[in-house]
């Protein structure tokens, strides 16, 4: 049985602090933001030239705000924000459907993220349709149990089949053990059996509040037109409690922890994550542009020495980028008959050389970087996102 393997690091200082840059969109377009009477965020950006209107609403709901017994819930009412309202009501695949309105969402550690693409002049309908889920959602037996086989689906289908996905979870159980952040964000499997309706609908009035949430919209809009619509939709939406101060940040650890993976496979993955501060960090763009110089893509430092310079491996790219808190990960797949042991080694000499980087190779980098990041600006559904995160 080949071995499956992800190995923990503590992350070392990798580059001089990046200095911040503030990429403006155009003259005169200016993100706002608002705040309405009941607490919700809106943050707005014009756009003028974008074909397409992107909302993105986040809630500070993830696995961190979860207990043992009931992990995934968070993940789970992600499901069940899609399904209908109350019976006999469309669901919301079917009124985003009829709309041809892009969607989806993703649960993670610290909130939920649910998002539309859509056609401009949709906007007061996707906004209505949005506030309507988010004021009203309550989940019944029988609707629970139709959403849990579709999530335990998701589970075989993913953590269950797939030895990347499984290390995925094995990596935050070693590094943060019993911590919220140990449990992976679909939660045990055997929680999702103990999930009641009750247990959801408590979840859903503690955290779905409008002071608990933010709403970002970016593409060709008018913000004074944006907020009124947004006020018609979301300002009956009753304010709940505020969320409690997160107090449980784990600590960092200083020695590397190691463990196989669950998953048999015919192929060798390695995983390799260093334990790093989350995005609210004042240095979070340095470790971004580590992050890019060492890991991402066949140019990055450690694919060019694994890849292209020693032959021992076909992958080696940056894993997760920008969705997970507190970990900065390499996935590496060794060609046949290298030993593990020596692609943790060759990694780390990568790193180690990262010092030694001229500064022409390291300003092409840093143009590279600059050059992503402005053209996902382009892009109204990265906008929000950005946001999003941001907040």
């Amino acid at each position: 049985m080949k071995r499956i393997a992800a190995l923990l690091v503590a992350l070392l200082s990798l580059a001089p602090v990046a200095q911040a840059e503030t990429l403006s969109y155009a003259p005169g377009t200016p993100l706002t933001e608002n705040t309405l009477e009941n607490g919700l965020t809106v943050l707005l950006l014009p756009l003028p030239n974008s074909p397409v209107t992107s909302v993105s609403l986040w809630v500070r709901a993830g696995s961190r705000d979860e207990i043992p017994g009931i992990t995934g819930i968070a993940h789970l009412f992600e499901h069940m924000m899609f399904r209908p309202v109350a019976p006999g009501e469309p669901s919301y695949f079917d009124k985003a459907a009829k709309l041809g309105v892009d969607y989806n969402a993703s649960t993670r550690f610290n909130a939920t993220e649910f998002h539309d693409t859509f056609t401009p002049n949709l906007l007061p309908q996707v906004l209505a349709m949005e506030a309507h889920r988010f004021e009203h959602e309550q989940v019944s037996p029988a609707m629970l149990n139709v959403e849990r086989k579709a999530v335990r689906s998701e589970y075989a289908s993913k953590m269950g089949a797939q030895p990347m996905l499984d290390l995925w979870a094995d990596i935050y159980r070693y590094a943060y053990g019993k911590h919220p952040y140990g449990w992976h964000i679909m939660g045990d499997p055997a929680d999702l059996d103990r999930i009641t309706a009750d247990d959801c609908n408590r979840f859903f009035q503690k955290f779905y509040k409008p002071n608990n949430t933010l709403l970002a919209i970016a593409g060709p809009i008018t913000p004074n037109t944006a907020i009124s619509l947004v006020r018609q939709s979301f300002g009956d939406w009753s304010r709940g409690p505020a969320r409690a101060r997160w107090t449980n940040e784990p600590p960092m650890g200083t020695k590397p922890v190691e463990g196989p993976g669950k998953l048999t496979s015919p192929s060798k993955y390695v995983l390799i994550g260093y334990r790093a501060p989350d995005y609210t960090a004042p240095d979070h763009l340095a470790e971004d542009l580590a992050e890019d110089i060492l890991f991402n893509g066949e140019n990055a430092l450690v694919a060019q020495r694994l890849m292209d310079q020693l032959h021992l491996a076909s992958v080696a790219d940056a894993f997760n980028t920008g969705y997970d808190v507190g970990l900065r990960k390499v996935l590496v797949l060794p060609n046949p008959g290298v030993d593990r042991t020596r692609i943790e080694r060759e990694v780390q000499t990568a790193i180690d050389g990262f010092s030694k980087l001229p500064d022409a190779d390291y300003h092409a980098y840093c143009e590279a970087y600059s050059t992503q990041l402005r053209e996902s600006q382009l892009e109204t559904l990265d906008v929000t996102s950005a946001l999003g995160r941001a907040w």
